[in-house]
């Protein structure tokens, strides 16, 4: 599978951008698609050229994770289950409180701390997840 574009700092997406001969303002396109608009595709970002739509695709996944579950508590509270492309799952909870909403964002399959209120805990560290993982839990 293809890396995630979600991996990509600014600065590596402009240069990834330039690399392919595409114009440099290309890569300010693709971020304001990605983090502003929230798009699901590459074909989403009307603005592009198709070549460029093409490259893009070509190179990388927009979200490397399969949503596998969704559980909803009676207090509100959102567990969602995801399958990484290795296969590890992992868990984000989304958590109503007075004052907003939180998430609990995984960095990790595993963990060795050993938490009771976390599924995370049940199963030893494997390895850290990718900048691109972690984005698209959000």
């Amino acid at each position: 599978m293809n890396p995630s574009i979600y991996g990509l700092t600014k600065s590596d997406l402009s240069l990834w951008i330039t690399e392919q001969n595409e114009k440099k303002f290309r890569a300010n396109q693709v971020w304001e698609w990605l983090y502003e608009k929230r798009v699901t595709s590459f074909e989403e970002m009307t603005n592009l050229p198709k070549p460029l739509i093409e490259k893009l695709t070509a190179a990388f996944v927009i979200n490397p994770l399969k949503q596998m579950v969704v559980q909803e508590a009676s207090d509100g509270t959102v567990k969602y289950l995801f399958q990484l492309p290795d296969n590890h799952m992992i868990e984000t909870v989304l958590m109503r409180q007075e004052y907003g909403m939180s998430v609990c964002v995984t960095t990790q399959v595993g963990c060795n701390i050993g938490c009771t209120f976390c599924a995370s805990g049940l199963l030893k560290k494997q390895r850290d997840l990718t900048a691109g993982e972690i984005v698209a839990q959000i």
